[in-house]
């Protein structure tokens, strides 16, 4: 088995997840182009509702997940940002006198609380509309499936 550094580890799950997040939003941008050319062929029928309940569904979706990837960007500048201010407090233990460091200690030890806390709710938020973005993505095939189906049997029985 290979073994990964925990920056390895990160990396890769960062990468992952805004390859998933990419995807879901391609799919929503398909699946809104491919119904509106379908329904560029139908009549007006009561039908269409469930077909602009797919494409208001997938526009949710493409939202949501074009806001889970700001916050994740977020979380990752975030994170960026603590690993700076680590190793510039290792520096400056090696250089500053005692009674400086200690200032600055406690200084860091703030920002540290705070961009913590800043990193939760980023990642929160970030988490939040992925599965909101997922989600809708799924409501909006079943209703393009739904809209589909109910336009064959409209089909079929007119007939």
């Amino acid at each position: 088995m290979v073994q990964h550094s925990a920056a390895e580890l990160h990396k890769i799950a960062a990468e992952t997840t805004a390859k998933y997040i990419y995807f879901l939003l391609a799919t929503s941008g398909a699946s809104i182009a491919y119904s509106i050319q379908i329904a560029n062929a139908s009549r007006f029928s009561w039908p269409l509702l469930l077909l602009a309940a797919a494409l208001l569904s997938w526009g949710i979706s493409f939202f949501a997940g074009c806001k889970s990837l700001q916050f994740d960007i977020s979380v990752h500048n975030l994170s960026f940002d603590v690993q700076q201010q680590s190793e510039a407090m290792q520096e400056a233990q090696t250089i500053l006198p005692a009674q400086t460091l200690s200032e600055l200690k406690k200084s860091y030890l703030e920002n540290v609380q705070l961009t913590n806390q800043a990193l939760n709710m980023s990642g929160s938020k970030a988490s939040t509309y992925l599965g909101w973005q997922f989600r809708t993505l799924i409501f909006g095939v079943v209703a393009f499936v739904l809209w589909r189906a109910t336009e064959f049997v409209i089909n079929a029985v007119g007939s």
